[in-house]
């Protein structure tokens, strides 16, 4: 059973749990500020919608965010947790009942199997795997290269990159 959540904290203990782990955990919830901004302000921001999956005990099997523009038919699941099959089945047909014609974006970790079967079995367009790369000490090497701020003598060549009408990373 799915119920739209408009409070987070009594699930806490299950999103730890869950985050915890190899093959579930949420590549959106991997440092404190995505922590806050992904899940604890997820409940003041007027376009996210919270769902719990419950069990027939009613017990919290999965706990998804997702941000859902109505009038650009977009939606992205921007928080997803669950361990369990059936929280998933009951994710998909709860979508596929409310979102027709949605353009649907997941970001996932790779390694979970179920949302990788109900994806698949879906016909989801899979694009090119993102890595994640944390800075974690800095180093003295002296580059030749340097950054160079956007102008509009780059106009042009920004703009042949980003020809595709998406939310970019």
């Amino acid at each position: 059973m799915i119920k739209i959540l408009k409070d987070i904290d009594e699930y806490i203990f299950f999103i730890n749990k869950i985050n915890k782990t190899d093959n579930y955990s949420d590549p959106m919830l991997s440092n404190e500020v995505q922590i806050k901004n992904n899940l604890l302000e997820s409940v003041n921001k007027k376009d996210n919608i919270i769902f719990g999956i419950f069990d027939h005990n009613n017990n919290i099997i999965g706990f998804f965010v997702f941000l859902v523009i109505e009038e650009e038919k977009y939606a992205e699941m921007i928080v997803g947790l669950s361990d369990n099959e059936l929280a998933y089945y009951e994710l998909f047909n709860y979508l596929f009942d409310n979102y027709k014609g949605y353009n649907i974006d997941f970001v996932y970790n790779p390694n979970n199997d179920y949302l990788n079967k109900y994806l698949k079995e879906n016909n989801a367009i899979f694009e090119v795997e993102q890595q994640k790369m944390q800075l974690i000490k800095f180093n003295n090497i002296k580059r030749k290269n340097k950054v160079i701020l956007y102008s509009d003598n780059y106009k042009e060549e920004y703009i042949k990159l980003h020809l595709k009408d998406t939310y970019w990373t």
